[in-house]
């Protein structure tokens, strides 16, 4: 899995992203939230919100395995 940074605007939270052949999934912490949007692939329809970084990014590698 590759995983990469995008730089955002300085009051936007920069994004973390995750891609394999299956999509991309970006990352984002939102508050005390994390919050993990399908950027490409079709892999889900909605934001999915996550208390810890852990738990998103476990999320992450079971949509993109």
């Amino acid at each position: 899995m590759e995983k990469t940074i995008v730089k955002t605007l300085k009051y936007m939270a920069n994004s973390h992203r995750y891609k394999t052949d299956a999509g991309i999934i970006s990352l984002v912490k939102n508050g005390s939230m994390y919050e993990i949007y399908c950027v490409e692939g079709n892999l889900f329809s909605s934001i999915e919100k996550f208390r810890t970084i852990e738990a998103a990014e476990k999320r992450i590698s079971s949509l993109l395995d």
